[in-house]
């Protein structure tokens, strides 16, 4: 496909050579964005591999948070009609709890990486 297209656009033999080491340059940073993707999360490319090229990840994504929102109505519903308010606060707390380990760990990496808390900063 990008033969065609180089050949159809180009009117010389530098334009050919230009959009080809443009095209060659695309296809190495999508390989490296690829290689990061895979370190950084490989269950979430394999899944994306396995899916149908059809399938939208902007569908797929609001699919999934209704999925999770229907088990949590759910699982709420069935604690308080089994009386699970304790299972429930307790899971509250366990959750405070891994929060609170999440900050303490966000705030190490933070102090031990000045251009990260950089890049957050300018994001806020």
């Amino acid at each position: 496909v990008s033969t065609i297209y180089n050949a159809a656009i180009a009117t010389s033999n530098t334009e050919v050579i230009v959009n080809s080491v443009v095209i060659l340059f695309i296809t190495s940073v999508d390989e490296l964005f690829y290689d990061i993707l895979t370190v950084i999360n490989p269950h979430w490319v394999e899944t994306m591999l396995l899916k149908e090229p059809e399938e939208s990840s902007v569908e797929t994504g609001r699919q999934e948070k209704e999925d999770e929102e229907d088990e949590t109505n759910q699982n709420l519903e069935t604690m308080q009609n089994h009386g699970g308010k304790n299972k429930l606060e307790g899971e509250v707390l366990g959750l405070k709890k891994e929060v609170q380990a999440l900050s303490r760990k966000m705030k190490l990496l933070l102090d031990h990486n000045p251009e990260l808390k950089n890049i957050l900063n300018e994001h806020d």
